[in-house]
């Protein structure tokens, strides 16, 4: 057993049965290499045992960085499938997608990032033992067990395997049966909801049409990284929502005429990047702007004999040997035919990209933002206290600092507990008896203590998702912390809806004059229900989120307010003097240069104080 301090832990068994016998000698071998005293003690240093373990956790960040890779490699996949599967649909007179990518290209590519989500979460939930074990499962559902079949399918029939199907219906299948629940006992396989399962968000997936071919592929880059099997149980839940980012950020437009894919790094961007480029858009420009017209369109500079090959190419052979060092060869084989579907990394990945942030960092990251917190509690906080306690993070992304802290305030839970008593649930005839203390208090703090915005809703789904696999909630349904993490842009309230800064600035304090007069969030909600409508259908689309609304449980208590971690940047001053009426204590952590700590009184809503945290 490898279990780091704020890291994932691991095991390797050995079965005495087996090493007491003659064919088991040679894993007695490996057993004594393993631990014997010259791998343990005698070795050069890098070679021994806890050299060995150091490197073999650094690369579960290698894993999670290929892997991310590869999710937007199924992601392709699945857009080919989906294409090749209305295309089928045309045929036969109906028609899949109508015109989704032209007049909703958001709902397309929120349908095929659900399904990759869908596919980790139970390759997770399957390696965690979160999914039956029983034979009917193993055999007919397990999604690793029907990639195995694919791959069996592949070996003897690999010419057909794009006009094969029924593994793709036999996902669905197993969709509809984690939403719904089955089997026969309500704890076999209980319902889940939630929007991450509905077959009625995205129907449009229920096609049987997607090749078998496909599935093998998009299943292949989930479980196969660098030549090997992964197991998603080694992988913490941080790095599952890091392979999830990976797919953010991205929108599927159908190319006009013929595509090829450009490869780029902009600057700012923390990988490599593909965008596709339409050729007869690009000869069609004048060639003395063509390279203006491809850096703009890509991002992509071309060296100078390149960019004068390109000023002179008349045809499309000419524009293909003039980019044929930016072109992304795995991307596609060649250029695409028009009308093709494609993913764009938008102007927001360009400038950011994903990255996988470690426990390493969020755990010392959470215990600072809970330190002054914890030296008033004499470093013993009761479980009232605990529970008691409100964190929100404005800009959650995946949830990672989420996550950490239902896990640090968990074990704070569970030490007040040993110190109290066990709550009546986990007592004999309670409603969690037998349960693991750890993950029932996880259970609790996830409901009780967290909260969370962002303005993608992607990402919204997936930290819901990411506090659920935490928490190991087997029995509870993927809604249960729905109530605490919402999308929004945590940044705009209704006042952002003046029409200059006078006009906010009056707007601002006549909302803020209603946030404090009104009795309930419901009052506060018809109050503010025109200026944030014309938010949401304003020129620019923006999703508000004014606080009091958004979590009355946490405004309408006797003592309101939440502890918040986050960007520190200088938006949030005037934000938080508009969005926290009566406020105890609010603690901002920045974690990059602008972390403030901010004090307001607790039964007023004056403008707060702000000293900068050293």
């Amino acid at each position: 057993m490898v279990a780091p301090k704020g890291e994932s832990s691991g095991h390797l068994t050995f079965a005495l049965a087996d090493l007491a016998a003659v064919s088991g000698r040679l894993m007695f071998s490996a057993l004594d290499l393993l631990l014997g005293e010259s791998h343990v003690f005698l070795d050069p240093d890098g070679v021994r045992l806890t050299d060995v373990l150091k490197r073999s956790r650094s690369f579960q960040a290698v894993v999670s960085n290929a892997l991310a890779d590869q999710v937007l490699a199924a992601l392709r996949e699945l857009l080919r499938g989906l294409q090749q599967a209305d295309a089928l649909h045309s045929r036969d007179g109906d028609s899949l997608l109508v015109d989704l990518a032209e007049r909703d290209p958001q709902q397309l590519y929120g349908g095929l990032i659900t399904v990759l989500m869908r596919l980790v979460f139970l390759l997770y939930a399957e390696d965690t033992a979160l999914m039956p074990g029983d034979a009917v499962y193993e055999q007919n559902y397990k999604v690793s067990g029907i990639y195995e079949q694919l791959q069996r399918d592949a070996a003897d029939y690999p010419d057909t395997m794009e006009q094969r199907y029924g593994a793709w219906a036999g996902l669905m299948s197993l969709c509809r049966l984690v939403f719904d629940g089955g089997g026969p006992s309500a704890d076999y396989l209980p319902a889940r909801h939630g929007q991450l399962f509905d077959p009625t968000v995205y129907p449009w997936l229920e096609t049987p049409w997607i090749s078998d071919g496909v599935v093998q592929a998009v299943l292949a880059n989930l479980l196969i990284v660098k030549g090997e099997r992964i197991s998603y149980r080694a992988l913490d839940v941080e790095q599952i929502g890091s392979v999830y980012e990976g797919i953010m950020g991205y929108a599927v437009r159908r190319m006009s005429g013929r595509c090829i894919g450009l490869k780029s790094k902009p600057r700012g961007a923390k990988k490599q990047l593909t965008t596709a480029v339409d050729l007869d858009a690009l000869l069609a420009t004048p060639a003395n702007k063509r390279k203006a017209w491809l850096e703009e369109a890509a991002a992509t500079s071309l060296p100078a004999q390149a960019a004068t090959a390109l000023r002179n190419a008349s045809t499309e052979a000419e524009l293909l040997a003039a980019l044929r060092q930016s072109i992304n060869h795995d991307l596609f084989d060649g250029p695409q035919p028009a009308g093709s579907l494609v993913f764009q990394p938008t102007q927001e990945r360009r400038r950011s990209g994903s990255h996988y942030t470690p426990r390493s960092l969020t755990r010392p990251t959470v215990e600072e933002a809970m330190r002054s917190w914890m030296e008033r509690c004499d470093h013993q906080p009761t479980a009232a206290q605990i529970l008691e306690l409100k964190i929100c993070d404005p800009a959650m992304g995946s949830g990672a600092f989420l996550v950490e802290s239902c896990r640090v305030l968990a074990e704070q839970l569970e030490r007040a507990w040993s110190r109290e008593g066990l709550p009546e649930a986990l007592q004999p005839g309670g409603a969690a008896h037998g349960e693991e203390p750890l993950l029932y208090a996880r259970r609790l703090v996830a409901q009780s203590c967290l909260y969370g915005v962002d303005k993608n809703p992607f990402a919204v789904n997936l930290a819901r998702l990411s506090l659920w696999l935490v928490s190991l909630s087997k029995d509870a349904p993927f809604i249960f912390v729905d109530h605490a993490l919402k999308c929004g842009d945590s940044l705009v309230g209704a006042f952002f809806n003046g029409s200059n800064a006078r006009d906010r600035r009056t707007k601002r304090e006549v909302y803020l004059a209603a946030t404090v007069s009104c009795d309930s969030a419901e009052e506060l909600e018809e109050i503010m229900a025109e200026p944030l409508e014309a938010l949401r259908e304003g020129e620019k689309g923006i999703q508000p989120l004014h606080w009091d609304i958004a979590f009355p449980d946490v405004f309408e208590r006797e003592r309101p307010g939440v502890c918040v971690q986050g960007s520190g940047r200088t938006e949030w001053q005037g934000c938080l003097k508009i969005g926290f009426k009566g406020l105890g204590r609010v603690l901002c952590l920045g974690f990059n240069e602008g972390s403030w700590l901010i004090s307001v009184p607790a039964t007023t809503a004056h403008s707060p104080n702000y000293t900068r945290l050293q």
